[in-house]
């Protein structure tokens, strides 16, 4: 496996750890999980930036319920990983270096 698929694999799981921690800080005990996200299955922008949102409440340990460990073993090492491996991927696109 090259490190181009094992980017992928690790951004695919950042994305879905964030989405499934989106979708679930939405819920409660009284009220439905409607208007979360939209009906159609499109993310639209405003839900985009609601996913960024998330991903730096994970970073900065705001999200209740997510537990610190779990951040600190799993999430923060494969995002180190990522922002490591998107660079060395950005610098092999320039040429000559």
């Amino acid at each position: 496996m090259n490190k181009y698929i094992t980017f992928g694999f690790i951004m695919m799981f950042i994305v879905f750890v964030t989405y499934i921690v989106d979708m679930t800080a939405g819920y409660s005990t009284t009220s439905t999980a409607s208007g979360i996200a939209s009906q159609s299955g499109e993310l639209t922008v405003s839900e985009a930036f609601g996913l960024l949102r998330t991903w730096w409440s994970i970073i900065t340990f705001q999200i209740e319920g997510f537990p610190d460990i779990i951040n600190l073993i799993v999430f923060y090492p494969l995002n180190a990983i990522a922002i490591f491996m998107g660079l060395d991927i950005a610098k092999d696109l320039i040429p000559f270096t």
